[in-house]
């Protein structure tokens, strides 16, 4: 009887070094798989990242960008873009932005004055760290009695991220 139960013993511990040996090389394996996945994913936003930013900046080197660079909105209702800054420096510095309207449609020195008071940033001016990039946005609120036509903008930064690009916005009338 002791050489049968050792054979039972040495059997049932022969089943378990493989369940357990398979049970390892599974788990391995979907360690390994899952690994490799997230290592695909972690590329694929890279790669995300980098084309919105080519997107955002239109392949160049430029420090300001505004997205849409063209917006329509209605008298009274509230319109928005994103204005986006890079400090291509090598150092931590300040960049401001001012806004100023430089044409209407209809070359009505009053509605260009006007409009001025409806392009809204908070806090125009920010520290960005060197090669950082920070996204704004602009509120458009053209009230009542805003005139209709196609106003054109000015968008500047100055101190480190200084440059200067432009914003259409195509004013309809009352909502």
């Amino acid at each position: 009887m002791n050489k049968k139960g050792a054979i039972e013993m040495s059997m049932q511990t022969i089943i378990v070094v493989i369940i357990g040996v398979t049970l390892l090389t599974l788990g391995i394996k979907f360690v390994s798989d899952t690994m490799s996945k997230t290592t695909g994913l972690s590329d694929t936003m890279f790669e995300s990242g980098d084309t919105l930013m080519n997107d955002i900046f239109g392949g160049s080197d430029a420090v300001l960008s505004v997205r849409p660079d063209m917006t329509t909105i209605r008298v009274g209702d509230t319109g928005s873009a994103k204005i986006y800054l890079r400090n291509s420096g090598s150092d931590d510095g300040n960049c401001g932005v001012e806004l100023k309207v430089t044409d209407y449609s209809g070359t009505d020195q009053t509605a260009i004055a006007a409009a001025g008071t409806w392009l809204r940033l908070k806090s125009p001016t920010n520290t960005i760290k060197a090669g950082a990039m920070l996204e704004k946005t602009l509120a458009i609120v053209p009230p009542k009695g805003t005139k209709p036509g196609t106003y054109t903008t000015e968008i500047t930064s100055t101190g480190a991220c200084e440059g200067s690009t432009g914003l259409i916005v195509i004013v309809k009338g009352s909502a």
